[in-house]
Parts: structure tokens; sequence; C-alpha cells
């Protein structure tokens, strides 16, 4: 088996092993919290499932460092836009006038946000990267996985007009940034309109 076959096993594996991982820790962890931390046990299976078993098998089988993937010293372009990010949420809910359904909603989406970017164009678009020369396959095989492998949930034609058409905004964020903190913010606040909508 060659390089390019390894790495495609390696991909098709992870967004299988992160799927199925993410609905066991849900099912386990609601049980184990008896139904009353619903939000928390999703929390908790999205960093387990997107964030580090992913993580730990890129370690294991490349040896990588987190810079490799995305994760650098935030810079102040990044707070910034970090901080546009947060106002934009609260004048976004604050309309709505609960403020524990804001809370909810905002912490339920950052994670979200920031372990499904984790996932897609760190350690998936690392292993692309590596598959492919030319970014722009990149770019259309993450917003494939992201629009289609990720969210199995959806319908088609949701997964086709707004989640693979985010896959590649998100995926051309990451190329021109080289950095995951502008897509988790921008995957945040597009999440955050899809809700207020």
């Amino acid at each position: 088996m060659d390089k390019k076959e390894k790495l495609l096993i390696e991909i098709v594996c992870i967004i299988v092993l992160s799927n199925f991982l993410c609905m066991f820790c849900f099912l386990f962890l609601n049980l184990a919290f008896q139904g009353n931390m619903e939000e928390m046990a999703s929390i908790l299976s999205l960093i387990i499932s997107f964030v580090i078993m992913p993580f730990y098998i890129l370690k294991k089988q490349h040896n990588i460092k987190i810079s490799e993937i995305g994760i650098t010293k935030i810079g102040i372009t990044d707070g910034i836009f970090f901080i546009i990010a947060v106002i934009f949420s609260v004048l976004l809910f604050i309309t709505k006038g609960n403020l524990k359904i804001f809370i909810e909603v905002v912490s339920q989406q950052l994670f979200v946000s920031v372990s499904e970017e984790v996932l897609m164009r760190g350690i998936v678009f690392y292993l692309l990267s590596q598959l492919f020369r030319k970014k722009y396959y990149v770019v259309i095989i993450s917003a494939i996985i992201f629009g289609f492998a990720l969210h199995t949930g959806g319908d088609f034609l949701s997964n086709l007009v707004y989640r693979f058409p985010a896959g590649i905004i998100l995926a051309v964020l990451r190329i021109y940034t080289k950095k995951l903190y502008p897509p988790m913010v921008v995957h945040f606040m597009y999440n955050l309109w899809c809700l207020y909508l």
C-alpha cells in the first residue's frame, strides 16, 4: 500500500470514527448525567470525538505539532475578529430577551464551531494537504467531506446548498490565513446567523 492510499484510508477512518464516537459519547454521557446535562454531554462528546481522538491519531501516525494544523499563537487580528464575533452574537440574541437561552446557544455553537474546525480545517485539511499538492483539490474535497460526511443527519439539498459552500469558504479562509481561528469565528457566526433566522 503506498502513502496516498494510507492517507486516504486514514482520512476515511478519522471521519467515520469521529462520527460514531460522537454519537456513542453523547449517549454514554447523557446516561451518566442521567439526562440532566444534555448540553454538557454534547460539548464533551464533540471535544472527545472531533478534537482529542483525531489529534491523538494524527500525532501517533505523523508526529506533528499542533501548529501544523493551524493552531498557533493568537494575534491581534485574531483577537479583534473574535471580539467582533462575540459582540455580534450578543447583539443578535439580546433581541430574543432570554439570557439563559443566549448563554446555552452561544456556548453550544462555540464548541460546535471550534471542534468541527479542528477536525475539518485542522486535521482533515492537514491530511488532504499531504495527499494533494494543488490546494483547490484540498478545498473541494474538504468541503465535500464537511458538507456530506460530517453532516450526515442533514438532508442532501441543505448539505449541497448551505454546508458544501460554507466548507469551501472556510477552507479558502484557512488557506489564506494559514490559521484555524478565522474559520472558527466565521463558522461560529454562520451557525448563530442560521439559528437566528
